[in-house]
């Protein structure tokens, strides 16, 4: 299975270890806006300004570990690329804007998962 992480802090480097453990034939592919925590086994990418994320590549899943205000961008592509999404929340607007998004696209995301 390929991965798309988005988010590289302490939650980040948590679910790409547990990724890794369950089993490490996943293929990660992490990105953030700021340098990828050495030690991460993934594909990494770095980019100015994560709301600018236009496209992603060909994976079967993508996972938010972003602060919530980014997660309706990440999400947005997502839901175009019919990539299955799911993030931590932490806001009950942006995961209703996201819910209604994927609902309007027929895709699927769980959103607000929590830690």
């Amino acid at each position: 299975m390929k991965i798309a992480l988005f988010g590289t802090g302490q939650m980040g480097k948590a679910i790409a270890h547990m990724i890794k453990k369950i089993s490490p034939l996943h293929v990660i592919h992490s990105w953030d806006a700021c340098e990828i925590p050495h030690g991460m086994e993934t594909d990494q990418h770095t980019v100015c300004d994560l709301r600018e994320i236009t496209e992603i590549p060909d994976v079967d899943l993508a996972i938010s570990s972003l602060p919530y205000h980014l997660n309706t961008s990440v999400a947005k592509v997502c839901i175009e690329s019919k990539i299955s999404y799911c993030d931590l929340g932490g806001s009950v607007p942006v995961s209703k804007e996201i819910n209604k998004l994927a609902k309007e696209n027929d895709s699927v995301v769980f959103t607000d998962l929590g830690l």
